[in-house]
């Protein structure tokens, strides 16, 4: 599958979220095409894992089945969505915003943008991001993003410990 990922660089929140969705996304098989926004005048951070992301900036693919923007909804989003369409050369190709929030209710203006006839679907980190977006009105599919918690350290193994007080168990 071939993405299109659109989002900020940087160090705010959102930058740190795209790159490590960006690598979970590499990780598990996928092949990905990042187009970076600069939101502030912070600089990228480099390890390890944005050195990947930024090989991602020049990889192209003759089409597109998601187009992904992981942005704060604001008009820019759909005006990025309707200009960056078109590189999917994929008429199917699945337009969908990424964001996330930390209280209860999302600001009023991002109702239009998310509920935009072009975007096919939400993606949120949790289900408490979830049901705020649907109790504030959002009305298009919102979907909890599977790929949020790609182990990075694959080769240390699990040990399974009891906890202290026994109320459950631990796993590190």
């Amino acid at each position: 599958m071939n993405i299109l990922y659109v989002g900020s660089t940087g160090t705010s929140g959102y930058a740190i979220a795209t790159k490590n969705s960006i690598f979970n996304l590499l990780m598990n098989g996928f092949n990905v095409t990042f187009y970076p926004i600069q939101v502030d005048n912070s600089s990228q951070q480099y390890d390890i894992i944005s050195t990947e992301i930024e090989k991602c900036i020049y990889k192209k693919y003759d089409f597109y089945d998601k187009l992904i923007v992981e942005l704060v909804p604001q008009e820019l989003i759909i005006t990025k969505i309707n200009e960056l369409f078109k590189s999917c050369n994929n008429t199917n190709c699945k337009k969908i915003i990424k964001t996330v929030w930390e209280t209860t209710n999302i600001s009023p203006i991002w109702l239009p943008i998310l509920n935009n006839q072009i975007v096919d679907e939400i993606w949120v980190p949790s289900k408490f991001n979830k049901i705020a977006f649907e109790n504030s009105g959002v009305t298009k599919p919102i979907l909890i993003d599977k790929y949020v918690s790609f182990n990075y350290f694959t080769n240390i193994s699990k040990q399974e410990i009891e906890v202290p007080n026994k109320i459950g168990r631990a796993h590190v």
